[in-house]
């Protein structure tokens, strides 16, 4: 299979390469809690929804960002499922 982060087009490397350093935040984040990052619990994506507004002092967009990179990759093993996309 062809990966994207090969033979994608410009918008799908840097579209990958967002999503990778949303998640790999994510799960740094996570990794200081109980639980599975694939599978948070509303109250969880809300905490690290505070946290990156209130110690990061992120942006609404930027914050927006995080909750489509959660969404994208709920419940799969993270952005890596990109690497075999056509």
């Amino acid at each position: 299979m062809t990966s994207v982060r090969d033979n994608g087009t410009p918008s799908q490397k840097s579209t990958l390469e967002v999503y990778e350093t949303k998640w790999k935040l994510w799960t740094y984040w996570y990794s200081q809690r109980e639980g599975d990052p694939c599978h948070p619990s509303i109250p969880q994506v809300a905490d690290l929804f505070l946290y990156l507004s209130t110690e990061k002092k992120l942006t609404i967009s930027t914050i927006e960002g995080y909750r489509t990179t959660l969404q994208t990759f709920r419940h799969t093993e993270g952005p890596n499922l990109l690497e075999n996309q056509p």
